[in-house]
């Protein structure tokens, strides 16, 4: 999905209000991020469940 920005804005504003906070792993551009993390038009963000195994 892509999100056009007029200025960099935290993840959590940009994600629906019942989206997961918890249990997930964020990386921006590759590097960990968090939901305070700002998010400008150029960056790739990834967000995973937290799996385990066993």
């Amino acid at each position: 999905m892509k999100v056009q920005l007029e200025k960099p804005v935290p993840l959590r504003e940009i994600l629906p209000s019942h989206f997961p906070k918890a249990d997930i792993i964020i990386l921006i551009d590759q590097k960990a991020g968090s939901m305070d993390s700002l998010i400008e038009n150029d960056h790739s963000v990834l967000i995973m469940p937290i799996l385990s195994g066993g």
